[in-house]
């Protein structure tokens, strides 16, 4: 409603915040609204549609160009969600076989799994601490006092 998508009446009881009376077309538009959310379009994209619609209608072959793109969306993202459930799945079974073999990757610029959270250590500061250098406290060796 506040994108202007649907307009119901306003009823008089409420004072001053009065029901909404919804007819049997908000109702329909409602779901359409609802239909096309769920296969991807936003409510900008929807309302974008409405507004062309309005002005001019919307020709049959436009309406089977919108259906085309939102088509290809979606087998695009049913291709990288294929993708990444084909990787949860082999990292799955690696880890339940204890880490034997080559470990799955997603991607081959992508860190492992297992290296989230994790440092290795660095040769600029000589081991894997999470603080920056210049926060790090030196021992006592390395400042000069040693221990007697």
């Amino acid at each position: 409603m506040r994108r202007g998508l649907l307009a119901p009446q306003t009823g008089r009881k409420g004072g001053s915040n009065p029901y909404q009376i919804f007819s049997e077309r908000d109702v329909q538009e409602a779901r359409l609204i609802r239909l096309a959310q769920s296969l991807g379009f936003t409510l900008s994209d929807i309302a974008g549609l409405a507004a062309e619609f309005r002005s001019q209608g919307l020709s049959r072959k436009r309406r089977i160009a919108i259906l085309a793109e939102r088509l290809s969306a979606l087998e695009q993202k049913a291709e990288e969600l294929g993708r990444m459930t084909a990787y949860l799945r082999a990292k799955i079974g690696w880890m339940e076989a204890g880490g034997r073999g080559p470990e799955p990757r997603f991607d081959a610029d992508a860190p492992t799994f297992d290296a989230i959270g994790t440092r290795s250590p660095s040769p600029v500061d000589g081991g894997g601490s999470a603080r920056p250098r210049h926060l790090r406290q030196s021992s006592p060796a390395k400042r000069g006092r040693g221990t007697a």
